[in-house]
């Protein structure tokens, strides 16, 4: 019987933006009713998950990809960026005509919203502010390079990129990822990984779908991920959640 379920946010559990399909709620409701406990798991900063826990009444997770784990009161894990590595990506953003977002558990500062709308990115950002306002540690760098993002080369020793899509990037630390953040969660609660069900649909669930006893793809994930999934239900607005956890005795 699986113990720990793992749900990644946007095009999982929610449709678009902040709307979650009302049979997802029921699997969560009944999920939990069952004993089996609900964890969240986004590439999102954790300022922007407020309404999805309120919404979903799970109080535990991993935000930034792994860089900041909570459960219960207990922050397992926080990262912040060196401020060399910072003023590394400002200077390659400035010389290659880059955008680029930090986040600090408050907000996203943007280097350049002006160029961020026009090329249409915006709408992948809830709240955008100004890159000059940002005060106290960074959580996450966002980058935004349409050419791929071949110029972070130089970082790439202890960081990698997490591709959202639509040419944005998070710059992740290596070593860090969902799946780890699970790993720490799961060893707080005596959790085995057979007993981990996971649900996901994008390039950064790759790791978390590999490490769970059940990997669940949904079935509007990326097509790398349905084949790297144990199993491929429905698609998110398609009742896809309560579809793989009736089928799979959850519920």
């Amino acid at each position: 019987m699986y113990k720990l379920a793992v749900f990644d946010i946007d095009g999982t559990l929610t449709v678009k933006g902040n709307e979650i399909p009302e049979t997802t709620l029921e699997a969560l409701e009944k999920l939990r009713r069952n004993g089996v406990e609900c964890l969240i798991a986004t590439g999102r900063e954790r300022e922007n998950i407020g309404e999805i826990l309120e919404i979903t009444g799970i109080d535990n997770y991993i935000a930034c990809n792994g860089h900041y784990v909570k459960y219960g009161e207990e922050i397992l894990y926080r990262y912040t960026y060196p401020e060399d590595v910072i003023e590394e990506i400002r200077e390659i953003c400035m010389r290659e005509g880059y955008c680029y977002g930090l986040s600090n558990g408050e907000g996203i500062y943007i280097s350049d919203i002006e160029r961020l709308r026009e090329d249409g990115a915006h709408n992948m950002l809830d709240e955008i502010k100004l890159l000059e306002d940002i005060e106290g540690e960074v959580e996450n760098i966002i980058l935004y390079a349409s050419d791929g993002g071949g110029h972070f080369k130089p970082l790439e020793e202890g960081y990698h990129l997490g591709p959202w899509g639509n040419g944005m990037f998070d710059l992740v630390k290596r070593g860090r990822s969902k799946a780890v953040g699970i790993e720490e969660i799961a060893s707080r609660l005596g959790i085995e990984r057979e007993r981990i069900i996971s649900f996901g649909d994008g390039l950064n669930d790759m790791e978390m779908t590999e490490y769970a006893g059940l990997g669940v793809a949904m079935g509007n994930a990326r097509e790398e991920l349905k084949r790297a999934a144990d199993h491929v239900t429905d698609t998110s607005a398609n009742d896809g959640i309560y579809k793989a956890c009736k089928k799979f005795g959850l519920i």
